[in-house]
């Protein structure tokens, strides 16, 4: 009887214990993951970012003006000396591939840098 009972309770505390550790999993994120939250909401991204999507609203808008194209990519602004070179958060230089295209309802910017 007290083999039964002596089992029956190692069997609760090994569950309990189980029980705790996935609880524990479940609610504290690992470091990576908080690391790549905080990256996610970088206050200096998004101001790099809106500041190089407003450079390039600028000088597309100075572009459209002078040529009838409905689309230009960055490196065609910076050959038309309308705009310098972008950097991302990082400080690595955004895709000349990157474009602004000229729509009914306004501009459609599409900025490829590795940091957003």
């Amino acid at each position: 009887m007290k083999d039964s009972s002596a089992a029956r309770t190692f069997l609760f505390n090994i569950l309990l214990i189980l029980t705790l550790v996935v609880i524990y999993l479940l609610f504290f994120p690992k470091k990576s993951y908080i690391k790549a939250k905080y990256e996610e909401f970088n206050p200096k991204a998004e101001e790099t970012f809106n500041s190089n999507i407003n450079s390039m609203k600028v000088a597309s808008t100075k572009y459209f003006i002078d040529k009838k194209e409905s689309k230009v990519t960055l490196k065609k602004l910076i050959d038309n000396n309308l705009i310098t070179e972008l950097k991302d958060s990082n400080e690595d230089t955004c895709d000349t591939k990157s474009y602004v295209e000229k729509k009914d309802d306004g501009l459609l910017i599409n900025r490829e840098c590795k940091d957003k």
